[in-house]
């Protein structure tokens, strides 16, 4: 998969495959290795990503100094966290429906099929891959540092609200499919990010059209990616306070959903994720939008049979 370029513009219309390519400038770089398996998983159609988890895991065991592998955390923490964050940085490259995150996702999870190595990593016991608190904390200064800000003087090195706004939503939507693949499972906070950014998209108002626009898709996003998910673990059968929350907000935040979808001060594009996400919301939990006519029925037909 070559990089193509923009004939108006110049710039590069891959420019996950550009960052690799200056990553791949200086073979002394700590990053190197991980730069080139990720350059070959994303340039070939149909990557062997059982092996370049295996290639992934080989490079700890040749690149990594002997003096961090008699550290506590055998020089996982510094590992790992070169690992994800390069990951972090390739994906919030790739556009938000462009299926190519899914590859990454793909790759996370065959590295957890690798036989898991002990180590204690923040003096936590850890299982490499499986069970550590690396790849959420990559996870958490991402998502809080590429939050769209407005500043309010610029500098000449800052980037567009609306670059700023494009990398949020590519990032979103990779946790999004994270937390659908079950990856953020095994932590405690792991799918809270929708919680908290739904309803900045479907409940707060927002004075910056970049942003409202922006918030409205990752709310989207987050239904349609991980939507699922999210009915099955937040929702769940609705018992206990959390739960509750969640099933209270589903028909809120459709309804809101309905209305963009309708609006004329969004794009076609943007009118059409609210109106797929609400179609979704309502396909999910259908019983959330039935009439009390229709619930009762429902009931009565069920009581019958």
């Amino acid at each position: 998969m070559e990089t193509s370029k923009d004939s108006h513009t110049g710039h590069s219309s891959q420019p996950w495959i550009e960052f690799l390519d200056n990553g791949l400038e200086d073979p002394d770089d700590a990053q190197y290795p991980i730069f080139k398996i990720l350059k070959q998983v994303i340039s070939v159609a149909e990557p062997s990503l059982a092996e370049a988890a295996q290639q992934i895991d080989t490079c700890y065991q040749e690149t990594l100094d002997p003096l961090q592998k008699r550290a506590e955390d055998k020089g996982f923490a510094g590992f790992l966290n070169c690992l994800y964050e390069s990951i972090s940085r390739v994906v919030i490259l790739i556009p938000y429906h462009n299926p190519l995150q899914d590859v990454f996702i793909d790759l996370i999870a065959e590295l957890r099929k690798l036989p898991p190595r002990e180590a204690k990593i923040w003096g936590e016991d850890s299982l490499v891959y499986t069970r550590e608190p690396i790849f959420l904390n990559v996870m958490e200064d991402n998502w809080n540092g590429y939050f769209p800000i407005i500043y309010k003087n610029n500098g000449p090195n800052t980037p567009s609200l609306e670059t700023r706004c494009a990398k949020w939503v590519n990032f979103s939507a990779f946790i999004a499919r994270c937390i659908q693949a079950g990856l953020n499972d095994n932590y405690v906070l792991g799918t809270r990010y929708p919680g908290i950014d739904i309803p900045k998209g479907l409940e707060e108002e927002h004075s910056s059209i970049p942003r409202r626009n922006c918030f409205i898709r990752v709310a989207a996003q987050y239904i349609l990616l991980a939507g699922p998910k999210l009915c099955k673990d937040e929702l769940g059968d609705g018992s206990g306070e959390e739960k509750r929350w969640w099933t209270g907000k589903w028909k809120v935040w459709a309804e809101k959903l309905e209305q963009f979808a309708q609006s004329e001060d969004l794009d076609t594009d943007l009118r059409a994720e609210a109106r797929e996400a609400h179609r979704r919301m309502v396909d999910l939990r259908p019983d959330l939008f039935r009439s009390a006519e229709e619930e009762t029925k429902t009931k009565y037909e069920q009581h019958s049979t």
